[in-house]
């Protein structure tokens, strides 16, 4: 086997097996054991703190907090972590103590992650208020209003000085329990059956605090409710599979002020962030198309609305519902700034750790794999767009793979190319499976990228399970392969910075968004992204590629320099940069933002370079 994460493989092995026996002791015995070992990694932590929340979540408190005071003490002694990440893991064991009624626990975790934030050197105002807010809520409910008050100050003052707005309660006054969970959505009537693309985005409020996107989506899964205006756009499609397609359109908001990347799904309890529209994503509409027809027509109408008409296709993995799969394809749409139309390809998965068997069961079904190949087929004839981009993680991976084999087959001896880039990232797929029709898909677009990450948990754990390699943890093993770019995403993040986000498993479309960026917009070969990966060789000489993490100004002028090229073409923005670099250069003395330009006009430069020669 070559998924090798280092001595704590069993130990892992062993976390996955107690928690599928649902045996809450089994678990707790397992987790303590992994984090006794010498050999402890990112992996076990991760999977440790979500045993924890599952034996939390399951009713067992006392195993649930031994596991992550155990886990806690491991951090510490393993070396440092950011402090940013240790609080919030705080704030979610506070959560969890709350809920419990054990506020006197809950109230020494908030001043463990009020400790850290007010040592932290980026000190972020705004969660420290929200902290200090939550601990006096806290202890007004243990009774200890003086020192409540005092809290309460304390937080003003931290607003005062910091130039926030001073946040409303996090917790009610006087709680001995946690509050109904907000709703997670805009104030609008959802359950309206809107006719139109337009309509339905009109429905949700406009605001400066977030971005408004419609995803259209085809599902297999079986719907929960016919009526969807009984219904939460959350609940209104299921796991179980159907033997047809269905067809819907969403309205998904997208936090404005965020990070490029960074993805936050709504929360509720004390400690979560009450789907609040400027900080987490949230699906606020789902109407359900009569058939292909309706959302072949409204696809093709947001296409020929655009200036680029541009189209990518997502399609998600495991552990994902319907709604959790809108978000993500909301965030591509924005992150990758698409003008023209997204479309998600929904698989019917549980949206849990432990329904990996039913999600697999589910992917590997040959009926949907044939309606996935002509519903890809129905959009390259019927959408208008002039650049289609396939874009899928984990197992949606598996689901294209073969529904793309489907459309090669059903092509004969002379395949044609549909699609311009096809990006798979962490592909949950056998890897010698994969490596035996990626030259199938290669011949139905004109390039085929795959981000693979050594750190990605859910992957090193199923392939020994399986003992099946996976495609998407080993980039080396994929390299050699004619008109296959493997990109190595394992040292694009931090030891620590991976523990607490995604296992390692969305490193492609986070940290390495720029990377991607490159390959749809401009189609760049890796020699035109020297800013984001750096060639690496097996030992027989094949190439791969290896994403590096750069200082902040290297990324911002790559990041600046493709906009720019985008937005332009690339020999008009050479042009412009070389400009900006005389201009300032005949100034007395040199304008300041002379180094910024030759920054740009040496990156743009090498772009010119760096575009395939392809035939059409």
């Amino acid at each position: 086997m070559g998924n090798d994460i280092g001595g704590t493989m069993s130990d892992l092995e062993a976390i996955v097996a107690a928690l599928s026996s649902d045996d809450p002791e089994a678990v707790r015995r397992a987790v303590l054991a992994a984090l006794a070992g010498p050999n402890v990694d990112a992996q076990s932590i991760e999977l440790a703190f979500e045993a924890g929340d599952w034996l939390f979540e399951r009713g067992h408190p006392d195993a649930g907090a031994d596991v992550y005071l155990a886990t806690f003490r491991k951090i510490e002694a393993v070396g440092d972590a950011p402090k940013f990440e240790l609080a919030r893991r705080l704030d979610r064991l506070a959560e969890h103590l709350a809920r419990g009624g054990a506020l006197e626990g809950a109230a020494e975790a908030l001043k463990g992650s009020i400790a850290l934030s007010k040592s932290d050197t980026d000190l972020d105002a705004r969660a420290l208020q929200w902290r200090l807010k939550s601990l006096s809520y806290v202890n007004d409910a243990l009774g200890r209003t003086e020192y409540a008050d005092d809290v309460q100050r304390e937080a003003r003052e931290v607003a005062r000085r910091s130039g926030a707005r001073e946040m409303s309660a996090g917790l009610p006054k006087a709680a001995a329990a946690p509050p109904a969970p907000k709703v997670a959505r805009a104030q609008v009537d959802s359950g309206l059956r809107h006719r139109t693309v337009a309509e339905a985005l009109a429905a949700v409020p406009d605001s400066d605090a977030y971005h408004k996107v419609p995803v259209h989506f085809a599902t297999h899964r079986q719907p929960n409710s016919d009526d969807e205006e009984e219904c939460s756009p959350y609940d209104l499609f299921g796991y179980e599979p159907t033997d047809q397609l269905k067809f819907g359109r969403a309205v998904v908001t997208v936090p404005a002020n965020r990070v490029v990347g960074h993805y936050e799904e709504p929360s509720t309890g004390w400690f979560g962030n009450g789907g609040d529209l400027d900080k987490s994503f949230t699906v606020q509409i789902i109407n359900v198309l009569a058939d292909q027809s309706f959302l072949m027509g409204e696809v093709a109408e947001i296409v020929a609305g655009s200036r680029k008409k541009e189209m990518v296709v997502f399609l998600h993995g495991y552990r994902t519902t319907l709604a959790s799969g809108l978000m993500r394809a909301a965030q591509l749409k924005v992150d990758m700034k698409i003008d023209g139309a997204v479309v998600m390809y929904s698989l019917p998965s549980k949206g849990t750790i432990l329904g990996y068997g039913q999600d697999r069961t589910n992917v590997e079904r040959p009926l949907a794999h044939e309606q996935v190949r002509d519903f890809l087929l129905a959009l390259v004839a019927g959408s208008g767009a002039t650049r289609i981009h396939l874009v899928a993680h984990s197992l949606g991976c598996e689901m294209l793979i073969k529904s793309l084999n489907e459309m090669w087959q059903a092509d004969g001896p002379a395949p044609k190319r549909r699609f311009d880039e096809i990006v798979f990232g962490a592909p949950d797929v056998d890897h010698q499976n994969f490596v035996d029709l990626i030259p199938r898909v290669k011949a139905l677009a004109r390039r085929v990228t795959v981000y693979a990450s050594a750190r990605d948990i859910p992957l090193a754990l199923i392939g020994r399970i399986v003992q099946r390699d996976r495609a998407g943890f080993d980039a080396s093993r994929l390299a050699g392969i004619a008109g296959v770019e493997a990109i190595d995403t394992t040292e694009g993040t931090s030891w620590f910075g991976n523990l607490f986000d995604q296992w390692g498993h969305w490193d492609f479309a986070d940290d390495s968004i720029d990377d991607i960026r490159a390959v749809v917009w401009l189609s760049l070969n890796p020699s035109g992204r020297r800013s984001m990966i750096v060639e690496k060789k097996r030992a027989d000489g094949a190439a791969y590629w290896a994403v590096e993490r750069r200082d902040g100004l290297t990324l911002a002028v790559f990041r600046k320099a493709l906009e720019w090229a985008r937005e332009l073409g690339i020999d008009a923005a050479l042009t412009t940069a070389r400009n900006g670099v005389a201009a300032e250069k005949a100034m007395t003395p040199p304008g300041e933002r002379l180094a910024e330009f030759e920054r740009l006009s040496e990156e743009i430069g090498v772009f010119s370079g760096a575009q395939p020669k392809l035939t059409a």
